[in-house]
Parts: structure tokens; C-alpha cells; sequence
């Protein structure tokens, strides 16, 4: 479940199919067979898996748009896809281990490096940031390519497997987390910081909250340093969440 920044839009993803909802008259807009694999940070463009093929809406406009693909590209239910870092592109790993771009002709086009990632069977989420390209595994490994020096700049086993990997506000920093384990991780693959428990980024991806037994602490991501400490205890959550007006919820088991 996601809403936009103005919690005006509400995005549905079940086992089959999505849905839109406007919350202001609480009315369907949409139910679509199919899965969204991409979303934006604004939840005002989507990228939909249908059984016909690779759509983008764009709910500000109220358009949807068929992507293509460049000749040779392998697509299947496996393929993995995400918006940059600064919202402004979309790139997309097909099942066979290909990295693209979508250009401004709606076609998905292979990146010149590299020419395939590993283990793309394996592979489970993408994450794009400023010249970085993360790539999460089902073995709790996440790899990151740095497209600009066209070599590997980080191979790490986290030794969890995440639920959400996001590169913060600057492109550089990659931040992980999961109900059991969270970390930050930094281009080069270099841990800054990982503990026990989930972490959240805030909506401008420059700070994120996270538990350090027993207290909440937010840290600041670039340059890393950390800001605060609440004073109230509180047991391990397995969820936080913070809201685009800078509240927080916390989900205990």
C-alpha cells in the first residue's frame, strides 16, 4: 500500500492485480491485472507488468504509455526495475541480467556497461543511484556497479536479506533494511553503520531513523553524522515508518 505526497492517491498491489484509488471522493480509478514493479517517490508514475506487455502511467496526466524494447532484450515476470535515485530516470534489469535505460522514444535500451550483471536468476531487488547501479540477491548479498569507472565497486554479503534498498538523497549511500537487520553502506561498500531492527529514510532521503537498543536515533546520511537520540525507551520494532511530514510509526511484535 503507498499514497502520494498529497495523500490524494492510493496504490493497491494484491497476489494478481493493482489498484488506484482517489482518496479525496474514496473512489476506484483503476483495477489493473498485473503488478507494479516501479513507482516513484511522488507515486506520480508507475511502471505496470501486465500479460500485454511493459506500461507507464503517469497519473498527473493521465496517460499510459507501452514501452518497447530494444532487439535482443529478455523480458519475463523476473524483471526487476526502479527510478533513479533523483526521480528523473527509470532503469530496468531484464531476466537476462541486461541493465537499461528507458529513453524519451518510450524504448528500453541496454546501458553500454555492463554487458551482463551475475546471477540474474538470483537477483531480487535494483536500487539506481548517482552513477551506481545495487543489485540485491536472494542470498543476502547486494553488488554494486559503478557505471561511470565501469568496474564492480562493492560486493557484500549483508547476512540478511532486505525488504527495501534505497540510495539516499545524494546518490551515494546505500541504505538497507529489514524487520530483523538494517545497515548503511556507503559507494565502495564500506559499512557506516548496522544493527538490530528495521531503519527508515525520510521523504527527502537525507536522513533515516532507525532503533539502537533501546532508544530511536536519527542520523543524518550526507556527510553521515547523527543528529539525535530520543530519550524514551522502547522495545526492538519490526517496522518504522516515518511520514512525509515527519511523524513516525512504529510496528512492535
Amino acid at each position: 500500500v503507498w499514497s502520494d505526497a498529497e495523500d490524494e492517491i492510493l496504490l493497491l498491489q494484491d497476489r494478481s492485480a493493482f489498484e488506484i484509488w482517489d482518496l479525496n471522493r474514496w473512489q476506484q480509478l483503476a483495477r489493473t491485472e498485473g503488478r507494479v514493479i516501479a513507482r516513484d517517490v511522488k507515486l506520480s508514475r508507475l511502471l505496470a507488468q501486465t500479460s500485454e506487455g511493459f506500461f507507464l502511467l503517469e497519473l498527473a496526466h493521465q496517460r499510459v504509455t507501452p514501452l518497447t524494447f530494444a532487439k535482443g532484450l529478455e523480458i519475463s515476470p523476473q524483471t526487476l526495475a526502479a527510478f533513479t535515485y533523483d526521480q528523473n530516470g527509470l532503469g530496468i534489469l531484464t531476466s537476462g541480467g541486461r541493465l537499461s535505460a528507458l529513453n524519451a522514444s518510450f524504448q528500453v535500451v541496454p546501458l553500454s556497461w555492463p554487458p551482463s550483471v551475475d546471477d540474474p536468476a538470483e537477483s531480487r531487488q535494483l536500487c539506481l543511484g548517482r552513477d551506481l547501479v545495487a543489485v540485491s540477491y536472494r542470498n543476502s548479498l547486494v553488488r554494486c556497479y559503478n557505471l561511470g569507472e565501469r568496474r564492480i565497486s562493492a560486493q557484500v554479503e549483508l547476512g540478511f536479506l532486505p525488504e527495501t534498498l534505497s540510495f539516499d538523497a545524494s546518490g551515494q549511500l546505500l541504505v538497507a533494511s529489514s524487520p530483523l537487520e538494517h545497515a548503511v553502506l556507503d559507494q565502495d561498500g564500506q559499512t557506516l553503520l548496522r544493527g538490530k531492527g528495521p531503519c527508515s529514510l525520510d521523504s527527502d532521503g537525507k536522513r533515516c531513523l532507525l532503533w539502537r537498543e533501546p532508544y530511536l536515533r536519527l542520523y543524518q546520511l550526507n556527510p553521515f553524522r547523527h543528529l539525535r537520540t530520543w530519550e524514551e525507551s522502547v522495545a526492538k520494532p519490526i517496522l518504522i515508518q516515518v511520514a512525509r511530514d515527519g511523524r513516525c510509526t512504529l510496528s512492535q511484535a
